[in-house]
């Protein structure tokens, strides 16, 4: 039954390529799919929260499912036949200047961090002024979408976040920047997508 749940939720994300976690406007979300449109507060304490967060984790762990902050600051959930389009916009070199020229200092090394090693696991991290620091600098670069951010099971059953840089991303899952489209297009495509919603990429 898991593996049956698994592969409808992912059949899900390929038909729409682009969902949210909790509900935004014009896009289809996995708290609506489960316990169906009207949800209000959060989807914790609705009957159907644990169920919502089993299919959330199933999600996360889909091989063919990326899963950022990218519409409207939610959870999103972008199948990998936009990975393309979304690799021509993160990996353009005058976005990423601009994204990074509006990172402070230790944001900024934390990315640095982060391309070095491919991949980050925040509670095995030491930085420059503790964890507080390190979840504000975590946090910057999710919302500009310059890194992917997702949560890991750890050795003691809690959840830790790791970051992930793009070029990783595109190795081992063996995509491409979409490249017969400019980088406006690209944003303008994955905005009508995202279904007109702001996205953290702009």
């Amino acid at each position: 039954m898991p593996e049956r749940r698994s592969t409808d939720l992912s059949s899900w994300v390929r038909q729409h390529k682009i969902a949210t976690l909790s509900p935004a406007r014009g896009v289809p979300s996995l708290v609506d799919k489960i316990a169906g449109p009207g949800v209000r507060g959060s989807w914790w304490s609705h009957p159907r929260g644990h169920e919502i967060y089993r299919a959330w984790r199933m999600l996360v762990d889909d091989p063919e499912v990326l899963t950022l902050k990218l519409v409207g600051g939610k959870v999103t959930y972008v199948h990998a036949e936009l990975w393309p389009l979304l690799l021509r916009i993160v990996e353009d070199p005058s976005w990423r200047r601009r994204a990074v020229r509006s990172l402070d200092a230790i944001s900024r090394d934390l990315l640095d961090k982060v391309e070095r090693a491919g991949t980050l696991r925040l509670d095995q991290t030491d930085f420059p002024g503790g964890a507080r620091a390190l979840k504000h600098a975590g946090s910057a670069l999710e919302e500009r979408a310059l890194v992917i951010s997702r949560d890991v099971h750890t050795e003691t059953g809690r959840h830790a976040p790791l970051l992930e840089s793009w070029r990783l991303l595109r190795e081992r899952a063996g995509a491409r920047p979409e490249a017969k489209i400019s980088l406006n297009d690209a944003i303008r495509k994955l905005k009508r997508l995202a279904g007109g919603n702001a996205l953290a990429v702009e």
